[in-house]
């Protein structure tokens, strides 16, 4: 049914539980993990700013690095292929294009189920990808934050 999931990661809980869930599916389908994390571009107005954002987007791609070959390697302790893979940009861009580049078949990503009016006006990264993805995504909740 499925040859790759797309796991979309920030490190968070929910994208642990969207993790857990993705690989128990691809074991079942005997699929390909991807795990990606997006870093956002940043923009500083200022020279001085410069060596900071130099710095915190190591932090970032470090992290990045960190998080995704974890859940890479959680895949092949599962006897499943596991990539790891860190790009820049908007994250449900980032997330949508990895998807459409790499023959993803599916997405399985977690949601804050946050509500609000700036949920309402701007959405998450998670609708924005449900809205542009050419593929399925499966959303899953942080149901103990609630």
């Amino acid at each position: 049914m499925y040859d790759d999931i797309l796991v979309p990661t920030d490190g968070s809980d929910v994208a642990d539980t969207a993790t857990s869930h993705a690989i128990e599916l691809a074991s079942v389908c005997d699929a390909t993990v991807h795990a990606v994390y997006a870093i956002e571009p940043e923009r500083t107005t200022l020279p001085s700013e410069a060596m900071r954002h130099d710095e915190v987007h190591q932090e970032h791609v470090d992290w990045g690095q960190e998080i995704t070959a974890a859940i890479a390697e959680r895949a092949r302790e599962r006897g499943l292929e596991g990539v790891a893979a860190v790009r820049e940009g908007v994250p449900h861009e980032v997330i949508s294009d990895y998807a459409a580049d790499n023959g993803v078949d599916l997405i399985v990503m977690g949601t804050a189920g946050r509500t609000g009016l700036r949920e309402q006006l701007i959405g998450s990264v998670t609708e924005k990808t449900v809205r542009t993805a050419e593929v399925p995504v499966l959303t899953m909740r942080d149901y103990d934050a609630e």
